[in-house]
């Protein structure tokens, strides 16, 4: 790994473990350079700086409703026209519904930025767009019967989840796919009908099977895992038993350390069933693909 990776990880790490607050060391001031105060102070007063937010606020939302589709908020309140012009924001809130990325709907997802923000939204030769300094996104949000099974469709997700993949002796890793799932929430659990078949096989193959199960963090939010589960099926004898087994190999349902980059982590820090709907509650760290500056390395991550 290079001394840029290690330095990157590093960030995310410390983030997570500490559960930050991405902030300079002087926390009234933002962890980059900003506008003179003579010149931000004019601006204000001037309307000139509140104008240009509720502006960049109706530009943000029209981007991302044509990027995401369904309803987008976005609420950007800045330093100055000159420092929202260089990217740079004092808070970030953005709240979706309906939208979707890569075919897949996010329900409602409310976003919001922890420290100030300084972003480089356009390309530049030898610098990639994304945030110049590390950042810590809250998420909240909640997933209807209808976004889960929706999801559950799309064999980007199902191929996250380890309960797709078995490594069975004297077959190797064989990999399972859920057909035409349909969801429901009902007393506390998330329960399951589908037809389960190795990947590409047909439909006639496979067993069907309704699997019904209480989803519960762990580790700080590294994995989301299954607990009282139930499975019911004609084809499987002694389903108490079984039950017991895949609960076992089913876990974690998502590790979500995995999916960490050099420049990105995720933790879930809550999963709650309430009525017909999963509420969720997380943070996201970004951190800057290329630290270069050292102004970028000026910010510092405390508790």
């Amino acid at each position: 790994m290079t001394r840029k990776s290690l330095l990157l990880s590093g960030l995310i790490v410390s983030a997570l473990a500490s559960q930050p607050a991405l902030l300079a060391a002087d926390s009234t001031e933002p962890p980059f350079p900003v506008g003179h105060t003579v010149s931000r102070f004019l601006q204000k007063i001037s309307g000139m700086n509140a104008l240009s937010a509720f502006v960049a606020s109706k530009a943000a939302t029209i981007a991302l409703e044509r990027r995401l589709g369904g309803q987008v908020k976005a609420k950007i309140k800045s330093y100055s026209l000159t420092d929202l012009l260089a990217g740079k924001v004092k808070s970030l809130e953005l709240t979706f519904k309906n939208a979707k990325v890569r075919g897949v709907e996010l329900g409602y997802l409310h976003v919001t930025a922890k420290n100030p923000v300084w972003f480089s939204y356009r390309k530049k030769k030898d610098e990639p767009t994304g945030v110049n300094t590390p950042v810590s996104l809250s998420l909240d949000g909640c997933l209807s019967q209808k976004d889960i099974t929706a999801a559950l469709k799309d064999p980007q997700v199902t191929s996250t989840l380890s309960t797709m993949k078995l490594d069975l002796p004297g077959l190797g890793n064989q990999q399972l796919e859920i057909l035409e799932p349909d969801v429901q929430i009902e007393n506390g659990k998330v329960k399951i009908r589908a037809t389960v078949v190795t990947k590409g096989g047909k439909r006639e193959t496979g067993v069907p099977v309704t699997v019904s199960a209480t989803p519960y963090v762990v580790e700080d939010g590294a994995k989301l895992c299954l607990k009282d589960m139930d499975i019911e099926s004609s084809e499987i004898e002694n389903p108490t038993d079984f039950a017991q087994f895949v609960t076992e190999l089913f876990n974690p349902l998502i590790n979500f350390s995995r999916m960490d980059k050099g420049y990105r982590a995720f933790r879930l820090s809550d999963c709650k069933i309430s009525g017909s709907k999963i509420n969720f509650d997380g943070k996201l760290i970004l951190a800057p693909r290329k630290i270069t500056s050292a102004l970028a390395q000026k910010a510092t991550i405390t508790k």
